[in-house]
């Protein structure tokens, strides 16, 4: 297991809040932040690596960003 963070964020890209949790993968962390990304958008970090970029309401993805999800 590792130590990922999720990162709530505002349409502006602002956080406005976030909290630590350990997952088995990436895979793991990505299910739980796609449940939560109802309201805001989320990233997702494991230490000093960016996972994933969750959009709120899981909208479409955004070609130009290889993060997004």
């Amino acid at each position: 297991m590792a130590d990922y963070q999720m990162f709530f964020l505002t349409s502006e890209n602002h956080i406005v809040n976030h909290f630590e949790h350990a997952y088995d993968n990436d895979l793991d962390a990505l299910d739980k932040a796609c449940d939560l990304a109802k309201n805001h958008s989320i990233e997702i970090w494991q230490k000093k690596r960016r996972v994933a970029l969750v959009k709120k309401g899981n909208a479409p993805l955004d070609t130009t960003d290889r993060y997004s999800l």
